[in-house]
């Protein structure tokens, strides 16, 4: 599963995707979890540009804890990339850093650290964001042992489309119709569908789905 966001990332998002980078991050392979290596991009492609760019593991979605005793899923792994690769670079450059100067650090101490380093990076909360620029795409490949499928949805304004989560959650909850309470995903909780219908209905999100 790729994420690949067009936004300006906000000061206290710096921080915290610094932070998490930095703790282990997971994958699920033949129903076993694994741990990425510290400060390694990879190459992924998005489905809708015609170019490769750099992604990190980022627990963040949390697809493989979700999927971790899923019986339909035995293999889930997750990469978050920015479009503006300066700004990945950057932040891939931290990371590095904090690995050979700050690991040996305790909790406490490594998250001023990043703290530190993330307020370095973004120094002022960005713009208020714009449908026209501020584009995002998730792409999920799966496949089975003889078929697949591809699912790739389009959207703008991801912190926007945040919020209307957020939003949709708290209706629910005054309505008494959570589908699942305590330690959950979004989609079990809200339902996937609520949630793809409630960013469709403010114009941020929408999807497609083809065999392969």
């Amino acid at each position: 599963m790729l994420y690949l966001a067009d936004s300006s990332t906000s000061v206290a998002s710096t921080k915290s995707f610094l932070r998490m980078c930095t703790k282990p991050q997971y994958f699920l392979e033949h129903n076993e979890m694994l741990m990425w290596p510290y400060a390694t991009a990879y190459d992924v492609r998005s489905p809708d540009q015609n170019r490769l760019f750099k992604a990190l593991p980022w627990g963040g979605g949390g697809e493989p804890i979700w999927y971790k005793d899923d019986p339909r899923v035995s293999n889930c792994a997750t990469l978050v990339g920015f479009k503006n690769q300066v700004m990945f670079g950057a932040v891939l450059h931290v990371l590095t850093e904090f690995e050979q100067k700050y690991r040996n650090l305790d909790a406490d101490a490594q998250e001023k650290v990043t703290n530190d380093l993330g307020g370095q990076i973004t120094e002022v909360e960005p713009d208020r964001e714009d449908p026209n620029r501020n584009r995002s795409v998730i792409s999920c490949i799966g496949r089975g042992n003889m078929a697949g499928v591809t699912v790739v949805m389009r959207g703008n304004s991801p912190y926007l489309q945040t919020g209307e989560m957020a939003a949709e959650a708290c209706r629910r909850i005054l309505a008494g119709k959570l589908l699942a309470t305590g330690f959950q995903s979004p989609a079990k909780a809200i339902g996937a569908r609520h949630i793809l219908n409630a960013w469709a209905e403010k114009g941020y999100h929408a999807w497609s789905a083809s065999a392969t």
